[in-house]
């Protein structure tokens, strides 16, 4: 067992406070923040961000962190959480889940709102909600008597809508049409049928939002629905501006790379300067019994603050007692924040702490709750360009502070890239656990999807030619049957080249070159590798066409070891490919 250069107090002490205007807290099992400007913290007025659920909550994570800064330096105190069974919150009660999940956030918002009304002395709330948030932002507001105002980003107005197009993706992404009753399970939503019916019969066009309310409308676009609950709530008392969209796109989007702005947040505070102006009240803020750790069973978790100048952020998963000398590091996936896709990476650490496993899992420099570089603060980094070995060096300093003595590292995709290039750097990195590799080598200025297209041969067009859900994509536009050709035509060119050239290609020409030459290095200084695949994933194809059919060729390479999870697709599978997915990965720990 670790016994640790740090007491955990002092890690506490020295790695969980602000940095910035921003504080980790824990509300009733709940994972959030508190954005407070100093001098700025004691006024009357405080907004509670009421965020998305699955993969909108993914796509908008950062841009609600930069909203709630700027909320903060607006001089109105923030709280923006995770709800139970989501993010790095706690999970349902074995007893609740998931027949209770919508009674369950309904509670958490006011909780949360309870919470910070708490903290800050606040008498009046904005409560600011985006997609199904806004609904439950909505529903809160009926009945509170400190609700002020509602800003609604993109809000569901019906529930029936919203499940249904749930469905629908559930349904392509499974490949099969759900029994009718038969509940949701898409990504980490796990919602029984009762779930379903509940959130199905919400309509905010009978929401009691009265006298008194103000409220503030963000939509892509006008509809039939938005326009009837502005109306009504409007012949109730209610006071209903309706904005258009623009400047807040970053919130629905889930683009993959380049440099990008946040969401615009001077067109909300100037409407909430103008509606609800804050004022002064002499109480300071009432950090004091404020928790940050979850207890869980089997293990605790911690936020911590680590790196040059304190930028990364990341939750240790630690076991309930003395902490293991071996510590497992996750990373990100694309720019998704820890918590992963399918909140993969919550459930593997969570799982690894309960076996007595210490865990990180964190955010790379400018993804999630870790701060973009000097100058670029809060834009989002890119996927592949940005090198991340330092990043993961800073984490495993940190472990090592802890007494942690052997490090390994797990990553999804991009995650699995940098974790590969960080092992072959980091001395102290003694394995790596990769679940759908995209790539060995990335070119600077490349584009994902031409990676991806010049990567699958025509076996793989072909299987999907057979899946109801590549039609659906087909028919919508949403495959680039061109770019596809095109990719085929620059792969055959590539092999060509290849085979034109054997033996004397430079290693930025070779790919399979360089893979070889990682391996061997990897190999040579007994690093472990394990390689995880969906068969239908680019990694896949990307394995075959440099090792060979199903990556025998990484058999020569010692320590190496791949497997094949069907399912484990880029959603990072169902629940059940996940849980062999992880399966593995504790018998390939266990095994050092």
């Amino acid at each position: 067992m670790a016994d640790g250069g740090l007491t955990m107090e002092s890690v506490r002490r020295a790695t969980a406070g602000n940095r910035g205007n921003a504080r980790p807290i824990a509300i009733n099992g709940m994972f959030g923040w508190i954005h407070a400007e100093p001098m700025r913290a004691n006024r009357d007025v405080a907004v509670l961000i009421c965020g998305a659920l699955s993969r909108e909550a993914l796509d908008s994570h950062h841009s609600l962190r930069v909203l709630a800064d700027a909320f903060a330096q607006a001089g109105y105190p923030t709280v923006r959480f995770d709800y139970t069974g989501s993010g790095d919150s706690s999970d349902f009660p074995p007893a609740d889940a998931p027949a209770e999940a919508w009674a369950i956030w309904q509670r958490n918002v006011h909780d949360a709102a309870d919470e910070l009304c708490r903290i800050t002395g606040a008498s009046r709330l904005i409560l600011c909600g985006f997609r199904i948030g806004a609904t439950l932002a909505a529903l809160a507001a009926e009945s509170r008597a400190d609700v002020a105002g509602l800003v609604l980003l993109a809000p569901v107005l019906r529930g029936r809508p919203y499940i249904r197009q749930l469905q629908i993706e559930a349904d392509l992404a499974h490949g099969k049409v759900a029994a009718k009753n038969a509940g949701l399970e898409f990504h980490d939503l796990v919602l029984s049928s009762e779930t379903v019916d509940l959130i199905s019969a919400v309509d905010l066009r009978r929401a009691r939002l009265g006298s008194g309310f103000k409220i503030a409308v963000y939509s892509q676009t006008p509809s039939r629905p938005l326009g009837e609950c502005i109306s009504s709530w409007t012949e109730q008392g209610a006071a209903v501006e309706a904005y258009g969209f623009d400047g807040l796109e970053p919130l629905l989007c889930a683009d993959t790379q380049g440099l990008r702005q946040p969401a615009a947040s001077v067109g909300i505070i100037d409407w909430m300067n103008k509606t609800i102006p804050t004022q002064p009240h002499p109480l300071e803020l009432r950090m004091d019994g404020v928790a940050q750790d979850l207890q869980l069973p089997g293990s605790v978790e911690m936020p911590m603050r680590f790196g040059p100048e304190q930028r990364l952020f990341g939750t240790l998963s630690r076991p309930d007692g003395p902490l293991n000398e071996t510590a497992v590091i996750i990373v990100n996936t694309g720019r998704n924040p820890r918590a992963g896709v399918g909140r993969f990476g919550v459930e593997f650490a969570r799982r690894l702490a309960a076996e007595g496993i210490t865990v990180l899992r964190f955010d790379f420099t400018g993804l999630g709750d870790s701060i973009g570089a000097a100058g670029e603060e809060d834009m989002r980094s890119d996927v592949f360009e940005d090198e991340r070995g330092g990043d993961i060096s800073a984490a495993i300093d940190i472990l090592e502070q802890l007494g942690c003595r052997r490090f390994m590292v797990h990553g999804i995709c991009s995650g699995a890239y940098h974790a590969l290039h960080a092992a072959a750097k980091e001395a102290r990195i003694e394995a790596i656990m990769m679940a759908n590799l995209p790539l060995f080598l990335w070119k600077e200025g490349d584009s994902i999807a031409e990676a991806k297209k010049r990567t699958y041969d025509f076996s793989h067009y072909r299987t999907k030619l057979m899946e109801r859900a590549y039609w659906h994509r087909l028919l919508r536009g949403e495959s680039d049957v061109f770019g596809i050709l095109k990719g085929q035509l620059l792969r055959l060119e590539k092999l060509a080249r290849r085979r034109g050239k054997a033996g004397t290609a430079t290693q930025a020409q070779d790919p399979a070159g360089f893979a070889r030459q990682l391996m061997a290095g990897l190999s040579r200084r007994r690093k472990r590798t394990l390689f995880l695949f969906d068969p239908g994933h680019a990694g896949a194809y990307e394995i075959q066409n440099l090792f060979g059919k199903g990556g025998a060729g990484l058999k020569s390479f010692a320590g190496a070891e791949i497997q094949m999870v069907p399912g484990l697709g880029e959603a990072v599978g169902a629940p059940a490919a996940r849980r062999i997915a992880a399966d593995i990965m504790i018998d390939f720990i266990a095994a050092a």
